[in-house]
């Protein structure tokens, strides 16, 4: 993902069990950082269902360095803001929300 500075592995690989697809792999240089798994059609949820903002089966949430500058960022290749970044209190730093070109919704959280 261009957005957080991600290498996707070329091939997807191979998964093991009865709904995933295919393994996903993406580092930041040498390190690996994770997998998204891509699962069969029949496992499908919505993620982001305007009707029902407050459902959201999954919502991925990832620490950034300044949730505004991530929002800036994904606006600026094609996603869209879905909350601003907004104050938790208590010193417990930021939240945001963005919505990504396939229509996921994405949580950023950050401390300034």
């Amino acid at each position: 993902m261009e957005l957080f500075g991600w290498e996707f592995v070329p091939e997807p690989q191979k998964a093991v069990g009865d709904c995933v697809k295919s393994m996903h792999f993406f580092n930041k240089g040498k390190t690996l950082h994770g997998a998204f798994l891509e699962h069969d059609e029949e496992y499908h949820v919505i993620n982001n269902n305007p009707d029902k903002p407050g459902a959201l089966p999954v919502l991925p949430t990832l620490c950034v360095l300044d949730c505004e500058e991530t929002l800036a960022k994904a606006n600026a290749i094609g996603g869209k803001t879905a909350v601003p970044k907004t104050a938790i209190g208590g010193g417990m730093g930021y939240f945001a929300r963005v919505i990504d070109t396939e229509g996921n919704m994405i949580g950023l959280w950050s401390q300034k």
